[in-house]
């Protein structure tokens, strides 16, 4: 009798990222849909629209493929779902580098002390959070339970 292998906290923390990635993603496509519509008839500023909520459909779409990759063991959805994660820690870590050269310069200057510290307070978080999504995305790649977990086909 064969055992069913249990699904590894990576592959669920994985999923949970994609899920909440594709929610926060809804926002743009609501304020699209609700929020700024074009009022001109031009025809290059409706493109422009339009284009917009294709491309975020599609990236939504995306996301929800590695979900249900994910979900049901297959190959192609870890390494899509390793490949995404690694575009979200990119456009993470860009953004936190900018972060941390303008505290340094406002700390050269001598800017009030409580800004800098909640400033410093959430570029650890955003560390933390970073560095979970690294582990993610390692787990997925080179985890040999993870490996073993795609593997089974029941």
């Amino acid at each position: 009798m064969e055992t069913k292998i249990r699904r590894p906290a990576a592959v669920w923390i994985a999923q949970s990222m994609m899920i909440i990635v594709s929610v926060m993603l809804l926002l743009p496509i609501t304020l699209l849909l609700f929020g700024f519509l074009p009022q001109t008839s031009e025809a290059w500023i409706v493109a422009i629209y339009l284009g917009m909520l294709a491309y975020f459909l599609f990236i939504i779409c995306l996301f929800l493929t590695v979900f249900w990759g994910l979900a049901r063991r297959r190959q192609w959805g870890r390494w899509l779902g390793v490949v995404l994660l690694s575009v979200v820690v990119l456009y993470g870590i860009f953004p936190l580098i900018r972060q941390v050269t303008e505290l340094w310069h406002l700390y050269k200057f001598g800017i009030a002390f409580e800004y800098l510290a909640g400033t410093a307070f959430l570029l650890m978080l955003c560390c933390l959070l970073i560095g979970l999504n690294i582990w993610v995305i390692v787990s997925l790649a080179i985890d040999n339970r993870i490996i073993a977990f795609f593997s089974s086909k029941t």
